[in-house]
């Protein structure tokens, strides 16, 4: 049992120590707002990021204005574990469409679109180049948890004709490009990437919905050749009728406009696709 000398001190004790903790927090308040205000903002600006909006590529035509380097249009499909989900929509059909445009399993996208794979958000599952795959975007009555980005890939309609010529987009060197008019009207093809600004959160992953353009990118300029396709085409089969016809190990051709002196054709064999030259060798692809 207290006495009543006890009771007042520890009464005293109270009346002064909720004063004291109400002065200490309404200090340090006023301290956290004075930082805000006029402290560094060197710590605060780490939750900003900035990123590159890929400009696309040049369109490199023929004398006839016929494509022989284009780009594909496609999309990188991600998926975001944490994202709400809003009445009627389902992860299971949404992992099932995005497993068959990317033609990744099932099991795996539904692993990371439900949160029991990566602890991370933004997870990109794969690539399609359906242009039905807005839908997953679009169609958000059915569809959740997933985004695209758009991007494009070099891509050679003419297949292995003007392969030594043009070239090919590798990725690999600095410049990403090997070889012929690729390479030699790189600075004319190439564009000029544009500018997004985005916020992190606490744990420094993006907040995508808060993402911004802040400059557009600027599509490269189309190169047109003196070449036409027609007579490409005819001078590499009479190439690939002389070299099966004697044996030889190599064969080309330069075919000239005598008034202008323009390149009409230019063939060499054995030659390779450059839409996938991973899968030829170094000496297909010298020109």
């Amino acid at each position: 049992m207290l006495n009543d000398s006890q009771t007042r001190e520890r009464g005293g004790f109270r009346f002064f120590f909720v004063p004291v903790l109400l002065a200490l927090w309404f200090v340090v308040l006023v301290v956290r707002l004075v930082d805000l205000h006029l402290g560094s903002r060197e710590k605060r600006n780490q939750t900003i990021l900035q990123g590159k909006l890929p400009a696309n590529r040049g369109i490199i035509y023929d004398r006839n204005e016929v494509p022989v380097a284009v780009n594909r249009p496609g999309y990188k499909v991600f998926v975001d574990p944490e994202a709400p989900i809003k009445e009627g929509q389902d992860m299971r059909r949404t992992a099932e469409r995005i497993a068959e445009l990317t033609g990744v399993g099932f099991a795996s996208v539904y692993r990371e679109i439900t949160g029991q794979g990566k602890k991370s958000r933004y997870i990109v599952i794969g690539t399609t180049f359906d242009k039905e795959a807005v839908d997953l975007v679009t169609n958000t009555a059915v569809y959740c948890r997933c985004g695209l980005d758009p991007f494009s890939e070099r891509s050679y309609p003419q297949g292995r004709r003007f392969s030594h010529l043009v070239g090919y987009v590798s990725g690999n060197d600095a410049k990403g490009r090997n070889g012929g008019v690729e390479e030699q009207a790189e600075d004319n093809l190439r564009g000029t990437d544009g500018i997004y600004v985005g916020v992190k959160d606490k744990n420094g992953r993006e907040i995508r919905e808060r993402r911004r353009t802040t400059m557009n990118a600027i599509d490269g300029d189309s190169v047109y050749l003196t070449v036409d396709h027609n007579i490409q085409h005819e001078v590499e089969r009479i190439l690939m009728e002389g070299r099966l016809y004697h044996q030889a190990e190599r064969v080309w051709a330069i075919v000239l406009d005598v008034k202008t002196g323009g390149i009409l054709a230019m063939a060499s064999l054995p030659d390779y696709d450059p839409g996938n030259f991973t899968a030829s060798t170094q000496e297909q692809r010298r020109n």
